[in-house]
């Protein structure tokens, strides 16, 4: 099993039968492994270039790969992505 959480593709079956038995207990694992702690929280991971708009992500954090510090976390403010450790807005 993969350590990515994904949801279901809207291309699987999830409301036939016992496949969506499978696939729901699968999601809801992973899920519970991740909020206790029994596995790591994979962050989605951007360039400066392409993080998303900030206004439509406040409060979320984010893997940055090529920050003028180098990788680092970010958290939108609502205006812009803030790098954790200092609270700068992530730049090249």
């Amino acid at each position: 099993m993969s350590n990515r959480l994904t949801a279901p593709r809207p291309d699987q079956p999830v409301l036939e039968g016992p496949y969506f038995s499978r696939v729901w207990f699968d999601f809801v694992s992973r899920v519970t492994a991740i909020l206790s702690g029994r596995q790591p929280l994979q962050l989605a991971e951007y360039t400066v270039a392409t993080v998303p708009t900030a206004s439509r992500w406040r409060g979320c954090i984010i893997a940055v790969s090529d920050d003028a510090g180098g990788y680092c976390t970010a958290v939108s403010d609502g205006t812009i992505w803030r790098r954790s450790y200092d609270n700068a807005e992530v730049s090249t």
